[in-house]
């Protein structure tokens, strides 16, 4: 029973970590594509459009 609450009690903490990680505010939005693929406009319409 003691192994079982401890399991528990690690489980629950590195959940917690992986739920704060992901409380960060980034300020980049990074698009990763072939060059060529999609143009510019595409681009600063979608930022337009998300304000982003």
């Amino acid at each position: 029973m003691k192994n079982f609450k401890r399991l528990i009690l690690i489980l629950s903490l590195v959940l917690s970590l992986f739920l704060v990680a992901g409380c960060t505010r980034k300020e980049k939005l990074y698009v990763m594509n072939w060059a060529q693929y999609m143009s510019k406009d595409v681009m600063k319409a979608f930022e337009k459009e998300y304000n982003v």
